[in-house]
């Protein structure tokens, strides 16, 4: 899925890829509330079921397919992702 931004003032626009997995098509968590992955940067972007947002830096697309079919999306967080990939909190805007 592709996502379009637009600098209306300079007329710039840029496309940004990114594979969406909401909460709403078959995520049962407790923790996760939504998960988005750019296969161009290796960004997996969480929105926890508390509103923050964290963004893990240069995670395999294999490990966001793993996430995706895991049970547990908390528990695959916690085991592989938290601790093993560097991350950023996202100021609350968009997931």
């Amino acid at each position: 899925m592709f996502r379009q931004t637009c600098d209306i003032k300079n007329k710039i626009c840029a496309r940004k890829h990114w594979h969406y997995f909401f909460a709403k098509v078959g995520m049962p968590s407790s923790v996760v509330q939504s998960m988005r992955y750019n296969p161009d940067t290796h960004t997996l972007r969480i929105r926890y079921v508390s509103g923050i947002v964290y963004e893990y830096k240069n995670v395999p697309e294999e490990v966001f397919a793993a996430m995706k079919a895991a049970g547990s999306k908390g528990r695959f967080l916690n085991q592989h992702i938290k601790g093993h990939y560097d991350f950023v909190k996202v100021p609350t805007a968009h997931p």
